[in-house]
């Protein structure tokens, strides 16, 4: 009976028309309810309106890591707020500050900028980067409310202590290049106004901090984190897009230039500030509908709108690409101006005016339709660059003395900027040979200034990346013009000695070793040893191979040639030890002409500022 009885449940278990197995929706198997899932959405899923799923894999998740989690961070705040001692927690802050650069590089560090006027060359009578005898960089000297409430972002806590030392070494060090943010303002109002401001000032204030080894990796990750989910979740407030615009002028120390997002930013920025109408601030009403904007005086939303503008100017001139639309229009024309509702202070509004000429430069040397590259036509090209040189030279005779130090830095930056642009000159010789030579002679008055500063206030070490990238430009214009027949029209040796500033400015501007700007400095260093003792070099003029990207071509330019080197030295060491002999009849080791390349391998260009995969330059190639 009992066989008969095994056996029939035996064909009921093979029969074909046994009944599926029932799996629970993701939702019901997570919360151990029972699901009726051949529906589809199931029963509870569609009650509570939420997605139902079915995944047949899935493994309910252990919530007891998250509350390990959540019990450290618990901890870490009880112990933040019983400290007395701002410098322990787990960022594990010290008060100090690390000098500029490290002491090995000789400079000596101050605790904030000099009131003292800028002794340089350039500050002699007549000169055309005199400096206003009553101007100078200030730091904040508002009375700033202390924080009250401690901060934690992911696992990392900051007690009250360690914020406002960070926001008195952001105010007193970065915000002079940026005077964006209201300096009197208390990092809890900064906080409730924006999370992502208030981490993003943190995170500037720890790039120089003596502990940043360890906190500044983690921030990256953090922060990083924080600003997409902030993006994402549109409309920005003014506060956020504040935010935006300090990352773009100090992006944190581990980006490289190839994925550098920050013309990405600045368009978001921009877009985003138009948006809710910033470039029309007396008709805010006609824009916002939506609660919680940021009800900031009319001076926060111009101030935040100017900023915008010049932020967006830096990224496409060292990115290479046209201005974005919308920028530099009729209010920023008025913020331009004095006794208007929309002027705007002098420490930004000089600054704003230098970056509208850099505009105007941009747009008319990308504007026409009817050529390849943007550029205007040579025969044109020569009366647009006079005209721009000499309204350049008036709007310099309107300053008459009254910039800062850190404005007459801006003033070459600009006449840099504009001179770049004779290198794409081919007709006229004669205007070409003497716009490269003031080119030339702006580059090395520029790092001249640029060291003179950093000696004062540590230029290196808090300037944003947007100022730090034009040593880059003025190192290629000097090593172009060194190695080309302009140099029996120049001072070989002072050149030499530019070089050397430059190089070490480019060193001194690292926040952490193997960055961007210690590559730079081996890539450029390499260049020139490369090309110094090249004879044949010196008999022929500075020509660039690559000149579609405006002022940046000077750059990607530099980054070619090095990548050449490279190249050529690669097979010679590989011919060298496989036994080949000598190469140097090899035609396909000399140099190669521009025009008989195959140019589609910069349509995409990564491989150009992959020095990862690659030897440094001066480590595996032969002497």
């Amino acid at each position: 009976m009992n066989a008969a009885a095994n056996n029939a449940h035996g064909a009921d278990s093979s029969s074909p028309h046994r009944e599926a197995k029932r799996v629970a929706c993701i939702r019901c198997r997570q919360s151990k309810l029972r699901c009726d899932s051949p529906k589809h959405p199931c029963s509870r899923c569609a009650r509570l309106n939420v997605p139902c799923a079915l995944d047949s894999g899935y493994k309910r998740v252990n919530k007891r890591s998250k509350i390990d989690e959540l019990e450290k961070q618990l901890v870490t705040l009880r112990d933040a707020v019983q400290s007395q001692h701002p410098p322990v927690i787990v960022a594990n802050l010290s008060t100090d500050v690390a000098g500029p650069a490290t002491a090995s590089h000789g400079a000596s560090p101050t605790p904030g900028f000099s009131p003292q006027l800028l002794q340089s060359p350039h500050t002699s009578t007549g000169s055309p980067y005199g400096i206003s005898s009553s101007a100078h960089l200030a730091g904040s000297n508002g009375v700033r409310p202390a924080a009250q409430s401690i901060r934690a972002i992911d696992s990392m806590a900051f007690s009250l202590g360690e914020i406002d030392s960070l926001f008195n070494l952001f105010f007193e060090h970065y915000h002079p290049y940026f005077p964006l943010i209201h300096p009197e303002h208390s990092p809890d109002r900064v906080y409730e106004s924006s999370p992502l401001l208030f981490w993003s000032i943190i995170s500037i204030a720890s790039r120089r901090h003596v502990e940043k080894s360890k906190m500044i990796v983690f921030l990256t990750k953090s922060v990083t984190k924080l600003m997409w989910s902030t993006i994402s979740a549109p409309p920005l407030t003014v506060t956020a897009i504040q935010a935006l615009l300090l990352l773009c002028m100090w992006p944190f120390p581990g980006f490289r230039i190839w994925s550098d997002n920050s013309l990405f930013l600045s368009s978001i920025a921009v877009n985003s500030a138009m948006h809710m109408g910033l470039h029309r601030p007396q008709h805010l009403h006609e824009y916002i509908r939506y609660a919680g904007f940021e009800r900031l005086p009319a001076e926060g939303h111009i101030k935040t709108w100017a900023a915008c503008n010049i932020v967006s100017q830096y990224m496409s001139a060292h990115q290479g690409t046209p201005p974005l639309m919308g920028c530099f229009e009729w209010s920023i024309d008025r913020a331009c101006e004095v006794g208007n509702s929309y002027t705007l202070p002098d420490s930004m509004r000089y600054h704003l005016i230098l970056l509208r000429f850099c505009d105007r430069v941009t747009k008319i040397m990308s504007g026409n339709n009817a050529s390849p590259l943007g550029m205007p036509p040579d025969s044109e090209r020569v009366l647009l660059m006079n005209v721009l040189e000499e309204d350049l030279n008036t709007l310099e005779a309107q300053f008459d003395g009254k910039l800062s130090q850190l404005d007459v830095i801006h003033l070459i930056e600009t006449r840099l900027y504009l001179r770049i642009f004779y290198f794409f000159d081919s007709t006229n010789f004669e205007h070409r040979r003497s716009g490269i030579l003031k080119a030339y002679s702006t580059a090395r008055d520029f790092i001249t200034l640029a060291n003179s500063g950093h000696a004062m206030f540590n230029y290196f070490s808090y300037s944003p990346i947007s100022n730090l990238k034009y040593l880059i430009a003025a190192l290629a214009i000097l090593i172009q013009v060194l190695n080309s027949n302009f140099c029996t029209c120049i001072d070989y040796a002072a050149g030499v000695a530019s070089i050397e500033a430059g190089l070490f400015a480019l060193r001194s501007s690292s926040v952490k070793g193997n960055d961007v700007f210690v590559r730079a400095s081996e890539v450029f260093s390499y260049i020139w040893r490369m090309q110094k003792d090249d004879q044949e070099l010196k008999k022929q003029i500075p020509t660039l191979l690559i000149k579609s990207r405006l002022s940046a071509s000077l750059l990607y330019d530099s980054l070619w040639k090095w990548r050449q080197y490279h190249i050529k030295a690669q097979t010679l060491d590989k011919a060298s030890s496989a036994g080949g002999g000598t190469t140097n009849g090899d035609p396909s080791l000399q140099y190669v002409d521009p025009n008989a390349m195959d140019w589609t391998l910069f349509d995409n260009a990564d491989w150009l500022w992959e020095f990862d995969n690659i030897p440094m330059p001066g480590t595996d190639f032969p002497g």
